[in-house]
């Protein structure tokens, strides 16, 4: 069955059924459903949970030896598994044995980008869909973006005038992250009801550069700057989770963009269905004529690997894997 967002809360109340999917391109509302999903399993009993970050080589026989052995104390499980991207033909394969010998102790969710209108007629996703709950996120269209922003600082204490709330949303670009976290920093200087001077200093950060600037840098493939702001983020201790989910944003995008340009649609049409500002044309429209999709899905391998090795899944640096994906959307290689 099919759940928005806003109905998940009052679903989850319910007893919790074996299978979730997750779906979906934008990575606030993605994560926030994960958790509520995972809270309320913890409070039905689900108290141990094992994560599986799926990518060309993952193992899927630990998958099912985890599904199917006992844990120390008997514990009913999550298993949370995450896909980087579209699952492919033997991601599919698993998947649909799972629902065949799922384990009643064991509550699968599943987490993935954005599954496209001809993916769900195919017969593994309905499979799939017959046998879970299905959350598809969309992005919050630009015109909404405002009142979307209104009620959620409601929720957390916060009154924001119409004109704060665009103002948040024209600076952050349309960034559910970073305007949440705008949102989280008022609350934490105490401004419940911010100013416009007090959101404009909220807006702006101690650091010379923050994670649009590197992105904006990456588009104009100026690796002397993408590689000082990258240096400058980490000297500043902003997260590495936030730059990765930035740039992974990005390069999504610009595969879709590129996709629909192929078609035939206008850039102008492109962007519009993909709810992107139209002040990032210029920008988007070079770097589109210069790039190549194979550098952009090789970037988003890199970035998974980057985030196994920010979760300590996988060995490495992820600040040097984070300049790494910078040089190798404009097809650089080290």
């Amino acid at each position: 069955m099919k759940l928005a967002f806003e109905q998940l809360d009052r679903y989850l109340e319910k007893p919790l059924k074996s299978i979730y999917l997750v779906s979906g391109d934008e990575p606030l509302l993605c994560q926030e459903a994960i958790e509520k999903i995972f809270e309320a399993a913890n409070t039905q009993g689900f108290t141990e949970k094992n994560t599986f970050i799926v990518n060309t080589h993952f193992n899927w026989e630990e998958f099912h030896l985890n599904q199917n052995n006992l844990s120390l104390f008997n514990e009913k499980k999550i298993l949370d598994v995450r896909f980087n991207k579209a699952p492919n033909q033997a991601a599919q394969s698993e998947l649909v044995q799972y629902i065949e010998n799922a384990n009643p102790d064991n509550i699968l969710v599943i987490s993935v980008p954005k599954i496209d209108a001809r993916s769900q007629k195919t017969k593994w996703f309905q499979a799939l869909e017959k046998a879970s709950v299905f959350i598809q996120l969309w992005p919050i269209p630009l015109q909404e973006l405002p009142h979307w922003l209104i009620q959620r600082a409601k929720k957390e204490g916060l009154s924001l005038t119409p004109d704060g709330a665009k103002l948040i949303a024209e600076q952050t670009e349309g960034n559910l992250l970073a305007s949440s976290q705008v949102i989280t920093k008022l609350l934490l200087c105490g401004q419940t009801t911010p100013s416009i001077d007090n959101i404009k200093e909220s807006l702006s950060t101690d650091s010379r550069y923050d994670v649009f600037t590197l992105v904006d840098a990456v588009l104009q493939n100026d690796a002397a700057r993408f590689s000082r702001i990258l240096l400058d983020l980490k000297t500043t201790s902003v997260e590495p989770t936030l730059i990765i989910w930035a740039l992974t944003r990005e390069i999504r995008q610009l595969i879709q963009l590129k996709t629909r340009m192929q078609e035939g649609a206008s850039i102008d049409q492109a962007m519009k269905e993909l709810f992107i500002w139209s002040t990032r044309k210029i920008l988007l429209q070079r770097f589109l004529s210069q790039s190549k999709k194979a550098h952009l899905y090789r970037s988003l391998e890199l970035a998974s690997n980057t985030d196994r090795m920010i979760k300590g899944v996988e060995t490495g640096d992820p600040w040097q894997s984070l300049l790494l994906i910078c040089l190798c959307m404009n097809g650089n290689t080290l």
